[in-house]
């Protein structure tokens, strides 16, 4: 009997970092495609943004602006090395948004 109950934790417990494994894998393949899924909004929005500028001419450079250096600040959050981001992408990010800083 009493391997019976060795066997089933230790199956129990192999289960659970089984499990542990999987999860984190999906968890990081989800920051990837949000991380994608920034980059889209970030070309799009320059790509509005282009278009409203050639359209009317009323387009608001400051406003656009914002709301890029919002996205970077976004990806940058996400991608940094403690969210389980690679440390190459938040220097990116990083510096982007220093650059947009100082303009």
């Amino acid at each position: 009997m009493g391997a019976n109950i060795e066997f089933a934790i230790g199956y129990a417990i192999g289960f659970c970092i089984v499990g542990a494994i999987v999860f984190l894998r999906y968890e990081r393949k989800m920051d990837r495609m949000r991380q994608a899924n920034v980059n889209l909004i970030l070309d799009k929005m320059l790509f509005m943004s282009d278009a409203n500028d050639k359209e009317s001419g009323t387009y608001n450079k400051e406003e656009t602006r914002s709301d890029v250096k919002d996205a970077v600040k976004y990806a940058m959050k996400k991608s940094h090395p403690d969210n389980g981001g690679s440390a190459d992408d938040f220097r990116k990010f990083r510096e982007l948004y220093e650059e947009m800083e100082g303009k």
